[in-house]
């Protein structure tokens, strides 16, 4: 797994502890000999009857992406940057043997570049730490 992959979950754990099915975006590309760990953030695309221009949307701590704005998304759908998850190499691994998570697209350049932007414009709602394993150089 590396930045800007989109996988699908389909035993994600939420923070409430209830399990479903979940397409996340993978923030970074981590040092797993240093035991650093994937950041990811979730998705959906339950709008609520909201009528919202593609981009960040630094208020919400959001990210919108059209119909058809990405490679992968066919309906539109938010990028929840308001909270980050963090996952081990060794997880990442089992739930792929366990079939549980998948690789289904990349983000392009471009579009993960937007997404990193938005990021920056909430980065006092960000650690340090997960800023930091974002925006390594």
């Amino acid at each position: 797994m590396t930045a800007g992959d989109i996988l699908f979950h389909t035993d994600f754990v939420f923070r409430d502890g209830t399990h479903g099915k979940k397409l996340l975006i993978v923030l970074n590309t981590p040092d797993v000999e240093k035991d650093e760990p994937y950041l990811i953030i979730r998705t959906t695309s339950r709008m609520k009857g909201k009528q919202i221009q593609q981009g960040c949307i630094a208020a919400w701590k959001m990210f919108f992406i059209a119909s058809g704005g990405g490679e992968y998304f066919t309906e539109p759908t938010l990028l929840q940057l308001d909270y980050i998850y963090e996952m081990n190499a060794a997880s990442a691994v089992r739930n792929g043997l366990q079939q549980s998570l998948t690789q289904v697209g990349n983000l392009s350049q471009q579009l993960f570049g937007q997404v990193k932007n938005c990021i920056k414009e909430i980065k006092e709602d960000v650690s340090e730490k997960h800023y930091h394993l974002i925006f390594r150089k």
